[in-house]
């Protein structure tokens, strides 16, 4: 298909894959499907764990829990109380939500509207703002991001860790945006439109490659290209395992809280007789408390407002979470082993619904480590004041 031919002559018009031949087109198609799919299955995977703890509601007054996602989750509202880390992040997720309905309906401009309807989306006054907007995002993007660097790597408050996970990633989202930018500037010294302003951000780059040998540019352009989608590639197959997973988890955790007053402790049944309180291994626990763990994002605000840790006790709650979580991880191969299960124990404010089916494993995988004396020392249960 001639995609050029498909924008009328003089109009603003996005020429789907400009300077990429077909058999590029193919090899994209077939490697980002693997990438997509390998994503999938170790989102699956991890959820898979989540279920093999013990059942809960947290699916019921869906109305409820979709509108905590809109304003925790996109309206950031917590996050933004704090203004320089609520801000960064604010940019970043903004930047990331653009940039991905950017690339959504490039994908419908391409694979449905030009095969299906022989027309284009992209085009005219649309496209325009559609670049601007791209462009803009990309930018957000990169200024956020830069604020987080220089917060973790310069500025290094205490409660912030790093460590591989977010070498890897920072770097890796930085790098992607930069080519994304620098792949439409190449394209613009080029073909240089009348409404190559609109990509307030890529046009004024395109000034560093004015005057280039054609042929250079092109290659160069293609080359980057490339670069730049085996670099989206690294970061779907990655994302189930690094920080970003919490773009998952961290809306499901939302999505799956239990509806009680703040700091409400639930009744243990029966306390004088039960033989065990709380819980001691990971199949004890409700499948979203095993959902909480994933979606620490490893801010540190618990760990600043904790009266304990501020005491100089043992505890840190962040790394309660951060440890149950490695635990996890460490248990997955044994957790899998187990049924997932599915009668419901708990409603959504913790009342009793159902009887809990047994587990006949003793939920730490057979391993040497207990999930209580060792993974969470007693010394850091006990200094925990119930706040």
């Amino acid at each position: 298909m001639d995609h050029a031919s498909m924008c009328p002559p003089g109009i603003p018009c996005r020429i789907s894959w400009w300077n990429i031949p077909g058999w590029l087109q193919i090899i994209f198609y077939i490697s980002m499907a693997i990438a997509v799919g390998l994503m999938i299955w170790g989102l699956v995977r991890r959820i898979q764990l989540w279920r093999r703890a013990q059942p809960e509601f947290g699916l019921d007054r869906p109305l409820e829990r979709a509108a905590r996602v809109v304003k925790y989750g996109f309206a950031q509202t917590r996050i933004l109380r704090q203004r320089y880390p609520g801000t960064l992040h604010f940019a970043i997720f903004w930047g990331f939500v653009l940039l991905f309905i950017g690339t959504v309906l490039a994908t419908i401009d391409s694979d449905v509207f030009e095969l299906f309807f022989d027309a284009k989306l992209l085009k005219g006054p649309f496209y325009v703002f559609y670049k601007v907007v791209l462009d803009l995002a990309g930018l957000g993007f990169l200024i956020g991001l830069a604020m987080a660097l220089y917060r973790r790597y310069v500025v290094r408050p205490p409660r912030l860790n790093i460590d591989w996970r977010f070498n890897f990633t920072l770097p890796l989202l930085g790098f992607i945006v930069l080519t994304g930018l620098f792949v439409g500037a190449l394209r613009l010294s080029v073909q240089n439109p009348p409404w190559g302003p609109a990509q307030v951000v890529a046009y004024p780059l395109s000034f560093l490659f004015r005057g280039g040998n054609e042929a250079a540019l092109l290659t160069t352009h293609r080359a980057l290209w490339i670069i730049h989608y085996a670099a989206v590639a690294v970061f779907f197959v990655t994302l189930p395992y690094t920080n970003l997973f919490h773009i998952f988890s961290s809306p499901a955790n939302i999505f799956v809280a239990p509806f009680r007053k703040k700091g409400a402790l639930w009744p243990i049944k029966d306390l004088e007789q039960a033989e065990q309180l709380g819980a001691a291994k990971l199949t004890d626990f409700a499948w979203p408390r095993l959902a909480n763990f994933d979606a620490c994002t490893e801010c540190g605000r618990c760990q600043d407002v904790c009266p304990a840790f501020a005491a100089i006790e043992p505890l840190n709650p962040k790394y309660v979470i951060i440890n149950l979580r490695d635990y996890m991880t460490e248990q997955q191969a044994q957790l899998r082993k187990l049924p997932a299960q599915k009668k419901v124990m708990t409603s959504g404010d913790g009342s009793q619904a159902a009887e809990a089916p047994k587990v006949s494993d003793n939920g730490n995988g057979g391993s040497s480590r207990r999930m209580v004396g060792d993974v969470i020392t007693p010394e850091v249960l006990w200094a925990c004041t119930t706040c």
